[in-house]
Order: C-alpha cells, then sequence, then structure tokens
C-alpha cells in the first residue's frame, strides 16, 4: 500500500519537467482518450494473443492477422524490426502495431503479463544502443483499472479508491495532453503511475474507475496535475518548495488523517513515523560523492532551514576539516530518506497546544532522553522559543529533537520561522527521525484512506487535498453529475 515514488528524488523531479503547464481537456476528450503507456524497452520481446482477434499492422499498413492464442516474437536488428511467429510479417523499419480488430475482448501478453488495447513496436534509434520499445496503447478508463490498485492498494476504502481514480485520470490526461509529440504519454512505474495491466484488476477497482467515468479535475476549465504521494505526515508541502513553481492546487494543507497508515500493520506505519540511520563513514563518503568536497568525518549535521510546511529545505554538514552547506537536492541525494520531513515529535499531532502536564523529553548528543517539563523555553533561528506555546519541535543546543506524546492537543504542525536544529553522530552512527514518505506534494494516500475511514467522501478529499477552500469556486470536477464546490 506504501507508493513506492518520488521519494526518489531524481527519479521524481524526471516526473515532474514542465510540471505547471496547463491544457483544456474536455470531458468527451476524457472519455475517447486513449493512453500511450511504455511497458519496456529491450532488443526482443515475446508476444501472446491472449484473447480477440488482431492484426500486425506497420505504417504502410501492410497487415497479418493475428488470432487467439498465437505466439510472436519481435526482434529488433539493426534499424529493423523482425516479427516471426504462424505467419510471415513484414519486417519494419518504423513502428509495428499489434492491433485490436472488431469487437470482443482483446487481451494481449508481453513477456508474461497481459494487456489490453494495442501493442506498439517502435524503434529507438536515436539512443547510444538502439532498442525497441514497447508501448501499450489502451482505453484511458481501461488504464485505470490497472493503475488505481498499485498505487492505493486494494484494501482502501471505497472513498479513497474513487478520489486516487480521480486524481489518477486527471493526472494522466494532463500528461497525454503535453506529450503529444512523444512517443509515448507515460510509464508504467513510479516514475509516472504504477500500471499493471489486467492483474491489477480487481471488482472494487473497476468499481473506483466505473463510478467515476470521466471525472477530471480542473481549474479555470483546464486539467490539472493532480500530483500525489504516499503519506505527507501530518502536512502536505507546497510545490513551490519542491519544484520552485508555485501552483494554487498545489499548496500546503493539513493532513491530520496521515497517522491512518499506523493502524494496519508496523510496516505501513514507517509511512508515517520512521527513523534512519547512517554511520560516520558511510556518510562522510555519501557527502564527498555527491558534494565533491572532502570534509573529513561528519560529526554532526546542522538543519539551518525548513519550508514553511516544516521539511527541509538547508543544512549544514559538520566535518573534522570542514562545514559545508547544501540544498535540498543535495540532501535527497546524502540522506535518500523518505521524506524531508525531519525532527518532528513522536507524536506529530501534538505540537501546538502541549501544556505542563504532558510528558516530554529531549534527546541530547549521546543519545540519552533527558526528561523535562513544558512549557520550556528553547533557542530557535529568531531567538528564544517556547515550545507548548508556538508548537516548536527542533532547536539548536545540542540536542536533535523533542519528543513526546501529550494527548488530546491540536492537529495543527509548526510553521513560521526555521528553527535550527543540530543532529549529532553518537557511537559512530547519526539518526534522523522523520515523518511521511514522498515528495509531500498533492494528495496524500494515507491521509485520503483516514479522511475515508472518518467518513469523507471522495469529493471531500479532492476538495481537501487540491485547495478547494482557497480557490474560491475555480477547482471542478468536470464531468460529475452535479458541480459540488459552488
Amino acid at each position: 500500500m506504501i507508493r513506492r515514488e518520488d521519494r526518489r528524488w531524481g527519479a521524481v523531479i524526471a516526473t515532474v519537467l514542465g510540471l505547471f503547464f496547463l491544457f483544456r481537456l474536455s470531458t468527451a476528450e476524457a472519455l475517447s482518450t486513449s493512453v500511450r503507456v511504455l511497458l519496456d524497452e529491450a532488443n526482443q520481446v515475446e508476444v501472446r494473443v491472449v484473447s480477440g482477434t488482431y492484426r500486425w499492422s506497420d505504417e504502410a499498413r501492410v497487415t497479418t492477422n493475428a488470432g487467439d492464442g498465437t505466439i510472436w516474437k519481435g526482434i529488433l536488428r539493426g534499424k529493423t524490426i523482425t516479427v516471426t511467429g504462424p505467419q510471415t510479417v513484414p519486417a519494419a523499419t518504423g513502428t509495428l502495431t499489434l492491433e485490436a480488430v472488431g469487437t470482443g475482448e482483446h487481451i494481449f501478453e508481453v513477456n508474461g503479463k497481459k494487456y489490453r488495447g494495442d501493442l506498439r513496436l517502435v524503434p529507438l534509434l536515436d539512443k547510444s544502443t538502439p532498442t525497441m520499445a514497447m508501448i501499450n496503447v489502451v482505453d484511458v478508463e481501461q488504464y485505470l483499472a490497472g493503475v488505481v490498485g498499485m498505487e492505493m492498494g486494494y484494501s482502501a476504502p471505497p472513498e479513497a479508491l474513487k478520489a486516487q481514480a480521480v486524481a489518477s485520470r486527471s493526472y494522466v490526461l494532463y500528461q497525454c495532453a503535453r506529450r503529444t509529440s512523444y512517443r509515448y504519454d507515460v510509464s508504467n512505474t513510479t516514475l509516472s503511475q504504477v500500471y499493471r495491466g489486467v492483474e491489477a484488476e480487481q471488482p472494487q477497482i473497476i468499481a473506483a474507475v466505473q463510478q467515476t467515468r470521466g471525472q477530471v479535475l480542473t481549474m479555470d476549465g483546464q486539467v490539472i496535475e493532480a500530483l500525489f504521494h504516499s503519506n505527507a505526515g501530518g502536512r502536505t508541502e507546497s510545490a513551490v518548495n519542491v519544484w520552485t513553481n508555485d501552483v494554487p492546487y498545489l499548496r500546503s494543507v493539513e493532513s491530520p488523517t496521515d497517522s491512518y497508515a499506523e493502524v494496519l500493520s508496523a510496516q505501513t506505519a514507517l509511512a508515517y513515523r520512521w527513523n534512519k540511520t547512517l554511520s560516520v563513514d558511510q556518510l562522510s563518503q555519501k557527502a564527498r560523492a555527491v558534494t565533491g568536497s572532502d570534509l573529513g568525518t561528519v560529526t554532526a549535521v546542522k538543519v539551518t532551514s525548513v519550508s514553511p510546511a516544516g521539511r527541509v529545505m538547508r543544512a549544514e554538514l559538520v566535518g573534522t576539516k570542514s562545514t559545508l552547506t547544501i540544498g535540498r537536492s543535495q540532501i535527497g541525494a546524502i540522506f535518500n530518506t523518505p521524506s524531508l520531513y525531519w525532527g518532528l515529535p513522536a507524536n506529530p499531532t501534538g505540537n501546538q497546544s502541549a501544556t505542563s502536564s504532558a510528558t516530554w523529553s529531549a534527546i541530547n548528543s549521546t543519545g540519552v532522553a533527558v526528561p523535562i517539563a513544558v512549557p520550556v523555553t528553547v533557542l530557535g533561528a529568531g531567538g528564544p522559543v517556547t515550545v507548548g506555546a508556538t508548537g516548536a519541535v527542533i532547536h539548536s543546543g545540542g540536542m536533535a529533537a523533542l519528543n513526546g506524546n501529550p494527548a488530546g492537543n491540536s492537529t495543527s504542525h509548526p510553521t513560521g520561522s526555521p528553527l535550527n536544529a543540530t543532529i549529532h553522530a553518537a557511537a559512530g552512527n547519526l539518526t534522523i527521525t522523520g515523518n511521511g514518505y514522498g515528495h509531500g506534494v498533492g494528495m496524500s494516500q494515507w491521509g485520503a484512506m483516514g479522511m475515508a475511514k472518518n467518513g469523507k467522501t471522495y469529493i471531500d478529499i479532492l476538495h481537501h487535498y487540491y485547495n478547494g477552500n482557497s480557490l474560491q469556486g475555480r477547482l471542478r470536477i468536470t464531468g460529475a453529475a452535479s458541480n459540488p464546490w459552488k
């Protein structure tokens, strides 16, 4: 159920190049649009027709019939694709397509995986090593049936699945509109959306897709790029702090129901709250490889700037030879943490209204928990800050974080001026505590599931995560029976 994504920071950045271009797309177009999905790249492929009637067709429209159960092998030799099977298929220097003919259920199999729609074999001769792209051309609704369960998980509440269906439909149709000159629209991996074709289809997933058929999120009549991620850790991030572009529907919102991840299992709980330990040797070597600077042995990390939502933006690596300031991308490359939401307390829903009756502890530089009473004043970037009055959770006085479990507190997270934090190495290791999984932009999938469990509809979920309250009626679900956000 954990979305394995954008958590790989470099990969994510690649998926959002051109993130903020908008395209008009009517509901009618949405219903009729096919998606071109990159399945794989290789020099050869085995294809089996599972059901329905197909034919091989080249760019000159020379065709060869391919019926049920037939098996074909495609090979790229030089600049030519050769397909062998029960009948002779003329060799092609361009695209070869296995296309569905007539009515009925059309399914083919590529390297053991089943898909609906058509298959294109495209020679990629502009690469340093020529290869062949395998592209599934499939109706958008059939595509979503192979996506939604892979992205959110099959046991998610129905309303959360419907929210995922609308978000995924909006995301892919946005990509289709902006990639018309490309060979394909999306990949079948976390670089776009995870797509597994027929094997991912389940009754509850098909129902979520059908019940929202044709519905897309629009702002000012334009389909939005409805980004999503696994778990926001309590608060989503604004796109401007990840990719520098400020987008009205991708701004930070509270996400308290992210804690739903802790309900299911210890494994899923790691999407919400985690620790990561690195040896100083590992950290020093990685810092040298990423920055090109020899800092000696890294003994501490100072968080010098966080976003208003609380994610790390800048930090200092303190080494035995020198100190180096690094930005967000280098932080992600060096530490490779599930998110950049570092230093939150053990119960990140209880920051802003801690009382003197709550029990807190401070983790000192040797890793020892020292009990303290609140309110307590710590030194922040802008001067003394009283914890319990402002929700401050990280500071610079030789401590890594404030940890506690004050019951009954507000669900707000700390905002405002960034606070300094120093995380010291202890016993040769440096341990980072954090929350959330992924880039944090757009809809939190675990948050959506938590909202659904609390009785919210998919309309409520989408309205919340894509800033419906602040867009003054500009955000719509186009294609819905009625507009819910007037």
